[in-house]
């Protein structure tokens, strides 16, 4: 390392004192006003021995002000060179380094030395003729080089070895206290949550949290500023016009530009949406030219813009090519949807200002989408319309209704009628389309009884393209319609058609198919038959993540009362709490699954010897079977059910009798809660929770839920009222 210093100090002539370019050595002095960058100066601390590090990172991340608080606290000698143009000239830099060591070391020994701006030396020997001297100039000697361009040395040795540290945006970015201090030097406090939004949109950046809050300090509300703030904000868009682009090539600024539409920056997808081959190395060279460009996963292959830059980016662009806007929306969407990304394509086509095509696309994947686990996904597609809009739109409206039918199964009908009246977005497909999708929601909400459910399921499917993807649905009501209306041989025959049609393309609608045959195998005592068909929905429900689906309630019970069977009460009651748990959205949408899940339910109730509950299960099946009153099997299955739990004893009666279940909901019964709200928070549906209050009722002797309440009081279960408790005092 001496000998290399040598080498440094010989490349100038004998006799030259001072540096060669006339510029100065000494450090600049730390701003006196400034946020002290104690995590950063710690890090660079532990890295003051021999060796070289690198502080990279765009405008306005304070390279200069870290490195300069570093010197201030270095103990010892500090030489600072400020790089100018005429140090593109490999002898100018070698005779100020010489110059520089001279000066503050002319013995050896430690020393740092600060090499800022680094980045004008861009020419053909430039950054990179100095790294063949500056990474190993003495034994004691550091190196620092503050850069916004990433020098391509070779620099594995060293970082294997220990002897460099590189420091980048990550590290100089602003935590929550220096960024508290900072905007409170310029007089502006704000709550802990805008300052924790005002961190995450400007991602730490200095100079991006000292624009944003010149703009919020002038805002009437601070809050809204906060909450409203992007890169297109007159201060932030100003300072990356004049500091930040006028660096990068028209090359570059046309691909950021053009880019700035997409949320990943990946070598397809901006070569779909350019219409140019972008390549890797394209993406990494806008890395390490912007610093604004950021990697998103280890191996450097996905990027993404700083948010404020793709703000500004995208209002340029906009203003710059208002045609081109829509068109890179589009290619996009294309392309999004390809990579089977549907929530991006449906934002694409949104910005894009295609709002029909964006609706007709969400429809299009609504049936692989809720019945292959990716409910969240459509419900998220529909969250990018304003509820308004969903209402206007006819496809986005009969989406979500078919969203509800697994959560809020009540606004199944609301939405419904919606689709019916909208006056915007045609369905796509024949002209009985929308006829054919309301019809068929109509038969799974089967209002009409079973009479209506088989007649409406019949018309869907006359209705709607023979090779629609909801013709299984049509085919799985109809097979439920001529079960419970007495034919088991035809319900059998559609319902094998329907799980055929349904296949992998729509496996909720299989693993309902399969379950229903389940049940029906398991009730009328054909267990070998139940466990194959409850053994093909269960692969298909774990295959596809269907666990949580309403759906799947019975699939859940139909495995509770099958390890009810086997004498395995555990695994029995733990398949029941599931099936219990998702019954609540198909009681209020689809009344005839709902019974045939109480059921199942109940008689693995009875068979585990948990009689409370079969009774409140046959209490909740009676009630529901009364929304379809039609149907001969149901009432049989019934009436049946509530006949073996009469004959389980009458229940004990009195406050002692109460289980924890009906004391659970007992707490909730002073509140104003409904029992659907009393089941939401319980995560139970509204009927089970009546069932439970109904039953603690009886047993405290009440009518009604305020006698229930005051009964419960005197007897100590519940709290006394704390107004009359207040005015007794």
């Amino acid at each position: 390392m001496i000998e290399m210093a040598s080498a440094a100090r010989g490349g100038v002539a004998t006799g030259t004192r001072g540096p060669a370019s006339g510029r100065r050595f000494a450090p600049p002095p730390p701003d006196a006003d400034g946020v002290l960058r104690r995590g950063l100066l710690a890090r660079l601390g532990r890295d003051a021995g021999p060796g070289l590090t690198i502080v990279c990172a765009p405008a306005g991340y304070g390279k200069t002000t870290a490195l300069a608080q570093w010197a201030a606290a270095a103990t010892h000698p500090v030489a600072w060179i400020d790089v100018v143009a005429a140090h593109d000239d490999p002898a100018v830099l070698r005779a100020d380094v010489a110059a520089a060591l001279d000066e503050i070391a002319p013995g050896g020994g430690p020393c740092l030395l600060v090499l800022d701006d680094a980045e004008h030396l861009g020419g053909p020997g430039g950054l990179e003729g100095a790294g063949a001297f500056l990474g190993d100039l003495g034994e004691g000697c550091r190196v620092a080089l503050a850069t916004r361009v990433a020098p391509t040395w070779r620099l594995a040795a060293a970082r294997a070895a220990g002897r460099l540290a590189e420091i980048g945006p990550a590290e100089l970015a602003m935590d929550s206290s220096e960024a508290a201090l900072l905007l409170g030097g310029m007089g502006l406090r704000l709550e802990d949550a805008d300052l924790a939004r005002l961190l995450a949109r400007t991602e730490g950046w200095p100079v991006g949290l000292v624009l944003a809050a010149l703009a919020v300090r002038e805002a009437p509300d601070p809050h809204h500023a906060v909450a409203d703030l992007s890169g297109e904000e007159r201060h932030i868009a100003d300072y990356f016009a004049e500091e930040v682009l006028p660096h990068a090539t028209r090359r570059t600024l046309t691909l950021l530009l053009r880019t700035s539409v997409l949320d990943v920056l990946t070598p397809s997808a901006c070569s779909a949406v350019t219409g140019s081959v972008v390549t890797l190395e394209d993406l990494r060279a806008l890395e390490r030219a912007s610093g604004f460009v950021l990697p998103i996963d280890g191996r450097a292959e996905r990027f993404r813009l700083h948010h404020l830059l793709a703000d500004m980016l995208r209002q340029e662009l906009r203003r710059r090519d208002p045609a081109a806007w829509p068109a890179l929306h589009r290619r996009a969407a294309a392309w999004a949807e390809a990579q089977d990304d549907p929530l991006a394509a449906v934002r694409h086509l949104r910005a894009a200002g295609d709002e029909d095509a964006a609706a007709q696309l969400v429809w299009h994947l609504t049936p692989a989408l809720l019945t292959r686990g990716r409910l969240d996904t459509l419900r998220r597609m529909l969250a990018c319309a304003p509820p308004a809009e969903v209402g206007e739109r006819a496809p986005l409206a009969l989406a979500m209704a078919w969203a509800c039918t697994e959560r809020d199964g009540h606004l199944v009908e609301h939405w419904t009628r919606r689709a019916e009246a909208a006056s915007m977005s045609p369905l796509p497909g024949p002209p009985t389309a929308l006829e054919a999708a309301v019809t068929l929601l109509r038969a799974v909400a089967g209002a009409g009884g079973v009479g209506a459910i088989a007649v409406d399921a019949r018309r869907s499917h006359a209705l709607d393209d023979p090779a629609s993807p909801w013709q299984p649905v049509c085919h799985l009501l109809m097979g439920v319609a001529s079960h419970l209306a007495g034919d088991a041989t035809g319900g059998r025959r559609l319902l094998r058609e329907a799980s055929d049609g349904a296949g992998a393309a729509m496996p909720s609608i299989f693993v309902l198919a399969q379950s229903w045959l389940a049940a029906m195998a398991e009730l009328q005592g054909d267990a070998l038959l139940c466990r194959l068909h409850a053994g093909r929905a269960q692969e298909a429900m774990a295959l596809h993540g269907l666990e949580g689906y309403a759906s799947s309630a019975l699939l859940h019970a139909v495995r509770s009362l099958e390890a009810a069977r086997r004498d395995d009460p555990d695994r029995a009651r733990v398949a029941a709490e599931s099936a219990r748990r998702l019954s609540g959205a198909d009681a209020d949408v689809m009344p005839w699954l709902a019974v045939m899940t109480r059921l199942v339910l109940a008689r693995s109730a009875v068979r585990t010897g948990d009689e409370e509950t079969a009774r409140a299960l046959a209490r909740e099946a009676a009630e529901l079977r009364g929304r379809i009153p039609d149907s001969p099997v149901l009432t049989a299955g019934t009436e049946a059910l509530i006949g073996i739990v009469e004959g389980l004893g009458t229940p004990e009666r009195g406050a002692t009798a109460l289980t924890a279940a009906e004391l659970r909901v007992l707490e909730f019964l002073p509140t104003h809660l409904t029992f659907r709200e009393i089941g939401e928070r319980l995560h139970l549906s509204r009927f089970t929770i009546k069932s439970q209050a109904l039953a603690a009722y009886r047993k405290l002797g009440a009518t009604s839920r305020s006698e229930a309440v005051t009964r419960a009081r005197r007897l100590g279960l519940l709290d006394e009222d704390p107004l009359l408790r207040a005015a007794a005092s």
